[in-house]
C-alpha cells in the first residue's frame, strides 16, 4: 500500500505548482541547511537552560529528554506557565519571553524568509522550473493524433516573431495620425469651425 502511494505521489511532478515547489526547495535547499544548524544550536541551548533551571521543581523538565519535548511544546503553545513561575519566579518570565522573541519571531521569519525568496527566484526564472508537465502534455498530444482522435496543436509565434513577419511602417502612417489629430482638435476646442480642406498636410 505505501509503495503504490509513493509511486501515486510521484505523479504530482507533473503538476505546475508541485513542480515550482520543489524547484523551490531544492534552490534554498543549501541555505536550509546552514539555517537547521544555527536552528538545531538555539533551540537547545534552551533545552538547556530550561533543563537546568526548571528541572528540580517540574516534571516536565525534569531529564533532558522531557525538557526537549516541553520545549517543542512551547514552541506550539503547549505548556503550563502557572508551575514554570511558581517554580523560578523571577528567570521564569524572563527566559520564557527570549524563548519565545527568538523562536517564533526571529527564527521563523528567517525561515520564512529563505523560503520566499528562493520562490521569487524561481517563478521569475523559467529555466529553474519543472517542464515535465509540458511532456505529459505532449504525449497526450501525440497518443490523439496516433488514434485519429485530434489533431496537431499548432503553437502561435511569440509576438517577437511576429511583428517581424508583419512590420508596421509607421512613417507612411504618420499622416493618417496627423489628420486624426487635427480632426479631434477642431472637433473638441473649435467645434469643427475651421475648415483644414483647402490645406494640405
Amino acid at each position: 500500500m505505501s509503495i503504490s502511494t509513493l509511486k501515486f505521489l510521484k505523479l504530482l511532478r507533473f503538476n505546475k505548482r508541485i513542480g515550482i515547489l520543489s524547484s523551490t526547495l531544492r534552490t534554498c535547499a543549501q541555505e536550509l541547511q546552514s539555517y537547521s544548524v544555527c536552528l538545531m544550536v538555539v533551540f537547545m541551548a534552551f533545552v538547556v537552560l530550561f533543563w537546568l533551571l526548571l528541572g528540580r521543581h517540574v516534571r516536565e523538565f525534569s531529564t533532558f529528554v522531557y525538557s526537549f519535548e516541553s520545549s517543542i511544546s512551547m514552541m506550539l503553545k503547549k505548556f503550563n506557565y502557572d508551575d514554570m513561575y511558581a517554580a523560578q519566579p523571577v528567570l521564569t518570565p524572563i527566559a520564557f519571553f527570549t524563548f519565545s522573541l527568538a523562536t517564533a519571531v526571529v527564527l521563523i521569519n528567517i525561515l520564512l524568509s529563505i523560503i520566499i525568496r528562493s520562490f521569487e527566484d524561481v517563478k521569475h526564472d523559467v529555466s529553474m522550473q519543472s517542464n515535465e508537465y509540458e511532456i505529459l502534455d505532449f504525449f497526450i498530444n501525440r497518443m490523439k493524433m496516433l488514434t485519429g482522435i485530434g489533431t496537431a496543436k499548432v503553437r502561435p509565434l511569440p509576438n517577437m516573431y511576429r511583428d517581424k513577419k508583419k512590420p508596421k511602417d509607421s512613417v507612411s502612417s504618420f499622416p493618417d495620425k496627423v489628420d486624426r489629430l487635427v480632426d479631434f482638435i477642431n472637433d473638441f476646442y473649435f467645434e469643427n469651425q475651421m475648415d483644414f480642406s483647402g490645406k494640405d498636410f
